[in-house]
């Protein structure tokens, strides 16, 4: 978790001693749309009201300010259904950062998390005059082979991506498009 927070205040509540009945007490989540709100006033002085969408947006995704840290959204999310901190880090299932519904986030390591976002995986190698194609997965290489065309290279990056990287594919995206052009 330590990695996930940032304070410079000195009083700030460390992310171990914030528990779920802390997070539902200050935060309501719709599971459905994603979206966390203001449970209660922060303060009196806040602008912010009961119901009020919480955090902002920065780098494309959710950052809330509670009790003296700077939280993703996703990880208060996960503490208020799940009663704990997510084990490392949050992949959002259809790569869109700020759709926090309940069925597009999944714990992930490291590795998961990057097989979800798109490369191009192939380019053009000059001195053989054809495509070239690979990945690398878990800081292994992976050597998929010259081909004649783009589109071949490009068929084989797409079809081995998802037997390498499993489940976490970006090829897997229920809104998967064939991203790499």
């Amino acid at each position: 978790m330590m990695g996930h927070w940032r304070t410079s205040r000195k009083n700030a509540v460390a992310p171990e001693e914030i528990t779920q009945d802390l997070v539902r007490e200050w935060f309501l989540y719709d599971r459905e749309t994603g979206v966390i709100s203001w449970a209660k006033r922060p303060s009196a002085k806040s602008r912010r009201r009961v119901g009020d969408p919480a955090g902002m947006v920065t780098k494309g995704y959710i950052y809330i300010g509670f009790l003296g840290g700077r939280y993703f959204a996703h990880r208060i999310i996960w503490m208020y259904v799940h009663g704990r901190w997510p084990s490392d880090q949050i992949d959002h299932i259809d790569g869109n950062r700020m759709n926090n519904s309940l069925v597009n986030i999944r714990e992930a390591s490291p590795v998961e998390n990057s097989s979800n976002h798109p490369s191009i995986g192939f380019s053009f190698d000059k001195r053989e005059r054809r495509y070239r194609a690979s990945i690398v997965h878990d800081g292994e290489l992976h050597w998929l082979g010259y081909f004649d065309t783009a589109e071949e290279a490009r068929q084989k990056y797409l079809s081995e991506h998802a037997r390498i990287t499993g489940e976490f594919s970006f090829t897997r995206r229920p809104n998967f498009v064939e991203e790499v052009a």
